[in-house]
C-alpha cells in the first residue's frame, strides 16, 4: 500500500477497534516503506538491517499511528478507551476527550431520536394511580381508574 492513503469510517468504534481485525486492518494499509524508516531510525539502525520476516519486528511495524491512515470513528456509547484511542489530548485538564460531540438531547431536540423518557413513569407512581384507600389523598380521578375494578 506504498503512497497510499485511507480514510477509515469506523461505526460503534467502542466495539469493534481494539481487536484482532482492527490490528490486521491497520497492518494490512500501512505504507511498509514508511514504517520500516521510522522502525529503523527508532531503533537506530540502518534499513537494510530491519528484518521484516520476523514476527515480531512485523508486528512492531503495524502497531501505532501511520500517516497513510485517517480513522473516522463513531459511537453513541464512548468507553474510556474509544475517547484515548479517538479523542484529542487536553494538556490543560490531562485528559483525552472526543473530538466531537452530538449529544442525545440534541438529537432529541432536532427530532433525529425518541425521547423514550418523555412520558415514563415509575412503579411507585403507577400504582398510586390505583390505589384507591384512605392514605392515598393523591388519587387522579376519571381516566387514570378506569378499567379498576
Amino acid at each position: 500500500m506504498t503512497d497510499r492513503n485511507f480514510a477509515i469510517i469506523v461505526d460503534e468504534a467502542h466495539q469493534s477497534q481494539t481487536g484482532r481485525s482492527a490490528r490486521t486492518l491497520r497492518k494490512a494499509l500501512i505504507d511498509e516503506g514508511l514504517a520500516i524508516k521510522e522502525y529503523a531510525e527508532m531503533e537506530g539502525i540502518d534499513i537494510d538491517e530491519v528484518d521484516t520476516d520476523d514476527e515480531l519486528v512485523a508486528e512492531i511495524l503495524s502497531q501505532g499511528q501511520h500517516s497513510n491512515q485517517s480513522f473516522f470513528a463513531f459511537t453513541a456509547t464512548p468507553k474510556n478507551k474509544t475517547i484515548e484511542l479517538f479523542g484529542r489530548y487536553n494538556s490543560e485538564t490531562n485528559k483525552h476527550e472526543p473530538f466531537h460531540v452530538y449529544s442525545m438531547r440534541q438529537a432529541i431536540d432536532e427530532g433525529f431520536i425518541l425521547d423514550v423518557l418523555k412520558y415514563y413513569t415509575t412503579i411507585e407512581d403507577q400504582f398510586k394511580l390505583i390505589k384507591t384507600t384512605k392514605e392515598n389523598p393523591e388519587l387522579i380521578e376519571g381516566k387514570s381508574n378506569v378499567g379498576i375494578s
